[in-house]
């Protein structure tokens, strides 16, 4: 394409190239606008993705009004993620004709008054506040595969008014949920557990005479004194009838129960092959199981692991869904640092109402406040293994795709319309008297 012809080819070629470097600067500052009102372009992902059936059981029992309070700054990424989740927790109330849920924001950095109320009634920033009826419950935030089971827990509160009992035991100097020593305690743990619904209990299998039917997961941390013959009756009685376990096994004991589940654990602390200090292992392999899902691939720090072994000559890996089971945790040469099972459901001639699960962990350190505070994976390993023993769905909240949108929030949304708008009209009259040329 040749210059107009009232302009000559250098000055036609000096137009092109001060248009372009107008462009070039007003699309800088455009840039630069954008970035400095933190305006993000976000990939809307899993917006048809189904509820889990236990979900939207309990949101066919709500009626009336379900009142969801965003609490998370509202320039936080998280506080889009959870928008989304509660916008797709609301069509799954509406599509089984449950309550009206109701999506509120209160940002703790904005709105002061709001904020103070929520964290006098005891929430905590970056969480979601469910609310039905007189009874509130706050959920903390991470992602949405993770809300899904964090919600299936509030609403069993807040709609059945019941929760989730997990009964610690004790009585072989297992480490206590409630001893704040940093090595010796598990007190990290037990918050962690607080936070997502459940509810805690020790139990002494001698004073209750077994363990009682409210108790939806054994937790045994550890401990120096074996079983005596008749525990480990009321154990077995325990799975007979759909029982959950996570057994975090101590470095000096050998449990005989394991060998009715044909596992035994190893003489000796294993090493893997990768340490922070010196002083403790790391595990980064992992198995195929709904617990090693959604974030918890990452590296767990171990104490003191004990393997776990299989009692028959010749060991398959076998798989969880099996009586034979299937790692969790590996070795680098595949020695089983974690291991689970469910075993009982729809078995001919069981007498388990439900599947009995157990979960056997080689390590009781990584459990413990020291290890679990320490930036590893260990309490997401730990808690999703024990949402995994209660039933409560396991859903990693893997990407399935969607459409590109430009997020922006209400005091954002103005200036990029200017920045938008203006900018390029002031190009426009800018280059306009060169187009008028190029037209005579």
């Amino acid at each position: 394409m040749g210059a107009p012809s009232n302009l000559t080819p250098r000055r036609y070629a000096w137009f092109l190239a001060s248009t372009a470097l107008l462009a070039t600067i007003f699309a800088g500052i455009l840039a630069l606008i954008a970035a400095k009102v933190d305006i993000t372009l976000a990939f809307d992902q899993a917006t048809n993705r189904p509820f889990p059936r236990q979900l939207t059981d309990l949101l066919a029992e709500t009626e009336g009004e379900l009142v969801a309070t965003i609490y998370i700054p509202e320039s936080s990424p998280s506080c889009r993620t959870a928008g989304r989740f509660l916008r797709q927790l609301r069509n799954a109330s509406r599509n089984v004709a449950g309550a009206l849920v109701v999506i509120r924001q209160v940002d703790p950095h904005r709105d002061v008054a709001q904020a103070a109320r929520m964290a006098k009634d005891g929430a905590v920033p970056g969480s979601i506040v469910l609310q039905y009826g007189r009874r509130s419950v706050t959920v903390p935030f991470q992602n949405a595969g993770r809300m899904r089971s964090a919600c299936t827990v509030a609403l069993m509160r807040l709609v059945r008014n019941v929760s989730t009992q997990i009964r610690w035991l004790k009585g072989h100097r297992e480490s206590a949920f409630d001893d704040y020593d940093g090595w010796l305690g598990c007190s990290s743990f037990a918050r962690e557990l607080r936070r997502r619904g459940f509810s805690i209990r020790t139990l002494d299998l001698v004073q209750e005479r077994g363990v009682p039917e409210d108790c939806d997961v054994l937790v045994v941390a550890g401990g120096n004194a074996v079983f005596t013959a008749e525990e480990e009756r009321w154990l077995e009685d325990y799975f007979a009838r759909g029982g959950r376990v996570l057994f975090l096994a101590s470095p000096v004991v050998q449990p005989g129960w394991l060998a009715g589940w044909n596992v035994r654990l190893g003489n000796q602390p294993v090493v893997t092959g990768r340490t922070l200090s010196g002083r403790e292992q790391v595990a980064v392999d992992w198995g195929v199981h709904p617990i090693a899902f959604g974030g918890c691939g990452g590296a767990v720090v171990l104490a003191s692991p004990r393997l776990i072994v299989p009692i028959r000559k010749e060991p398959s890996a076998g798989n969880w869904r099996s009586g034979e089971g299937g790692p969790l945790l590996t070795t680098p040469d595949g020695g089983w640092l974690a291991w689970a099972v469910e075993h009982g459901k729809g078995d001919v001639g069981s007498l388990a109402y439900k599947a009995a699960r157990l979960v056997v962990v080689g390590d009781v350190g990584c459990a413990r406040n020291g290890l679990f505070d320490g930036g590893g994976s260990n309490a997401e390993f730990l808690t999703r293994a024990v949402e995994w023993l209660a039933g409560c769905p396991m859903d990693g909240g893997e990407p399935e795709g969607g459409g590109a949108s430009v997020l922006l929030t209400r005091p954002r949304r103005l200036m990029f319309l200017v920045c938008g708008c203006v900018v390029p009209m002031m190009l426009f009259f800018l280059v306009r008297p060169f187009l008028s040329g190029r037209r005579s």
